[in-house]
């Protein structure tokens, strides 16, 4: 039976793999946890059904990978942020198990893996222009969205999506007939131009720019008439595509104006940069003080915030792929990915100088690389499956064949040791990942006694996230000692988490322990003072109320709350649509209580940031309903 399921994989593993690949693409992108469970459940499988088969992959890589999965390993077993990051590695072990079961695979897969990213790269732009049409959705998402939340849409990931994707559906464009040639690649052109992604667009410039001087310098007929043609017949089908979108969009929903965009004055600003080289900075800073395992995988959101420089600066990740290694996994863990890919160009690049069809396919795996590694230095989109599996299977391609001993069976053995790790975290998270599911949606049904006894259920799980505070939520309307404890527990895994010390001083302040409700304050505001006024509140009243004195002088208190109320006047990451409005009025109330020379200026200032957070909501209230959910 061994045999004969090892003989189906040979036949049909290559599908299986491509079809999850499609499916975490087509799926939200691959955000969710159920299709990282999907990805190491493949993984899984692949490895134990080719484990009497000796694997191909060279030693030195081989070593490279397990080395990398051991030190990710290690720094979740240390992580300051345990509660989170478990995903992170399962995904990291999926997918150097795919690796190596890819590359070491002895068929030609070029045209397979080529027809099937141009499939599914259609597939997904037609998926995002019906999205982009019928939603009030200001950017092109492709598939990269979920429906069941309302700010969850990231056209930046897609365009990172579409910068690994399209060198490698050329070869398959190659073969079609020249008017569905432009036509394709005119519409795939126009989806990417519409996620109004900058940095996307720098990185595809850098492509087409490296592309064309690798023609010129191989001496192909780059500037042919048939090329010439087809170039243009593409470039006049992406412009009417474009303006075909956005004239069916502005029936129902406006249409971002481009000009603004190009310039930086659209709402963002220019504070998608400042802001980027703030998190940049502050990766660094993490890196340097944790430098041998870092914080933990996906610490960086729960960290970052005691380093931020301003009203909601924060950010998942420093928007920088190997800084969130180095910041997260520690500098040995980077130092092995980079020294693994740098290895691996190294021995590729000479091959753009070959006019063979193979050396045409690692040329155009190569340029794939550099446009999706151009865009992770100023962005991070790695954590959806569906671009971290094709960056997956594009090294797998550029592994194959290339020099160097293997370990053979040592590697199979050790490759089915870690599956069978995976397995036994996968299924002992997996049950408690139901079970606080379970309780998500009870919570959100206002079944709250039953999503209680779910979150109980869940309590051995490592992966908690958010469940702990969840519970200290419903618990601190009927028992706030059990809410009490419950935090505790929490901040015992991650005492980064300004969330967490806020609940707590908001408990301990129900319960009128004034002390411990200010020391929880105080730890909140020392870890995220810039996430939520409502920390300045809390530290406030509790003071008032004979808490203590506070550790922040009247001056600062007051130039905190301007911070919070400039932001709300300009809408600064939605914050006017926020709790924060309500916090800085209470913050307001309790300044000019305490000293009435303020009072009339704040007082003033309050008045004209409520009448502006009140026309920003209307504003949304009045954006018109999508059409799809």
């Amino acid at each position: 039976m061994i045999r004969s399921a090892s003989r189906w994989l040979q036949t049909h593993g290559r599908l299986l793999l491509l079809t999850t690949f499609a499916f975490a693409v087509l799926w939200k992108g691959g955000k969710t946890l159920e299709v990282t469970w999907l990805l190491c459940a493949v993984a899984i499988l692949l490895t134990w059904l080719s484990a009497t088969q000796s694997s191909g992959v060279p030693k030195k890589f081989w070593i490279l990978g397990m080395v990398y999965i051991a030190l990710s390993w290690l720094s979740y077993a240390f992580s300051q942020t345990a509660n989170y990051g478990l995903d992170e590695v399962l995904r990291t072990t999926a997918l150097l198990l795919i690796i190596a079961w890819w590359s070491s695979q002895k068929r030609d897969d070029s045209s397979l893996l080529s027809r099937t990213g141009l499939l599914v790269l259609n597939v997904a732009c037609l998926i995002g222009a019906i999205v982009y049409v019928a939603q009030p959705v200001e950017r092109f998402v492709g598939t990269f969205f979920d429906y069941g939340f309302v700010t969850d849409y990231w056209p930046n990931a897609f365009g990172t999506f579409v910068l690994f994707a399209w060198p490698l559906a050329v070869p398959a464009l190659h073969r079609m007939r020249f008017p569905w040639q432009c036509l394709l690649s005119g519409f795939l052109l126009a989806c990417f131009f519409l996620t109004y992604s900058r940095g996307a667009m720098i990185a595809f410039g850098l492509q087409v720019a490296v592309l064309l001087c690798i023609h010129l310098w191989n001496r192909s007929r780059v500037f042919s008439r048939r090329s010439v043609i087809a170039g243009a017949a593409a470039l006049l089908t992406a412009i009417s595509v474009v303006f075909a979108l956005n004239e069916l969009r502005a029936l129902h929903f406006p249409v971002t104006d481009v000009a603004a965009k190009a310039t930086f004055t659209a709402a963002e600003g220019s504070s998608s940069i400042s802001e980027r080289a703030q998190f940049w900075k502050q990766a660094v800073h993490m890196s340097l003080d944790a430098p041998l395992l870092g914080y933990g995988p996906y610490s960086f959101r729960f960290v970052q915030p005691s380093l931020a420089e301003g009203v909601l600066a924060t950010s998942d990740h420093p928007h920088n792929a190997f800084l969130k290694v180095a910041a997260e996994r520690g500098w040995p863990a980077a130092v092995v990915l980079l020294t693994a890919i740098v290895v691996l160009l190294m021995y590729r690049l000479p091959s753009v100088t070959n006019t063979s069809a193979a050396a045409r396919w690692h040329t155009y795996l190569l340029l794939a690389l550099l446009g999706g590694f151009a865009h992770s230095m100023i962005d991070y989109n790695v954590q959806f499956v569906g671009v971290a599996l094709l960056v997956a299977l594009i090294l797998a391609e550029l592994l194959k064949g290339t020099p160097g001993a293997a370990l053979g069976r040592v590697q199979s053995r050790a490759a089915v040791s870690v599956s069978i790790f995976l397995l036994a975290v996968c299924v002992w998270e997996g049950a408690f990942l139901v079970t606080s599911s379970l309780g998500r949606h009870a919570q959100a049904a206002g079944s709250d006694a039953d999503a209680q006894a779910y979150y109980e259920l869940s309590k051995p799980e490592r992966f908690s996230r958010d469940m702990l505070l969840s519970l200290a939520h419903l618990q601190s309307q009927t028992d706030t000692m059990a809410a009490v404890a419950t935090l505790k527990a929490y901040l015992h895994v991650n005492a980064h988490d300004a969330r967490a010390w806020q609940q707590l001083g908001d408990v301990y302040l129900e319960r009128k322990e004034l002390a411990a409700a200010l020391d929880a304050f105080t730890n909140a505001y020392k870890r995220g003072k810039y996430t939520h006024a409502g920390i300045l509140r809390g530290m406030l009243e509790t003071s008032f109320k004979g808490g203590g004195r506070l550790p922040l002088t009247q001056d600062d208190a007051l130039a905190l709350w301007n911070a919070y109320a400039d932001a709300i006047l300009v809408n600064a990451h939605f914050i006017a649509l926020s709790m924060n409005v309500e916090e800085v009025g209470r913050i307001a109330e309790l300044l000019g209580e305490d000293d009435s020379r303020v009072g009339d200026q704040v007082f003033r200032k309050n008045a004209e940031v409520q009448q502006h957070a009140v026309m920003e909501r209307d504003r949304l209230g009045a954006t018109a309903p999508g059409f799809l959910w």
